[in-house]
């Protein structure tokens, strides 16, 4: 079922729902921000295999894993 965005959410004017929400979008920007800039990064001594796109569902990337799983098993 899609779901389809509120029709205030691309409006030319602010509506007041967005204007409601515009002070809790800003506050979590810069808590984001913070949280990036004052990351500390972490390298694990165990090697790391990434299987992933941008794209979801439907790619195989589940597949993938599952095999390279079932080969480095043996």
């Amino acid at each position: 079922m899609p779901v389809d965005e509120p029709s205030w959410w691309y409006a030319q004017q602010s509506d007041w729902r967005a204007c409601l929400l515009h002070p809790i979008a800003v506050t979590y920007g810069a808590l984001v921000v913070r949280r990036f800039t004052h990351a500390r990064p972490y390298r694990t001594p165990l090697p790391v295999i990434c299987v992933g796109n941008f794209t979801v569902g439907g790619t195989g990337k589940t597949p993938l894993a599952l095999l390279i799983v079932r080969a480095l098993k043996g």
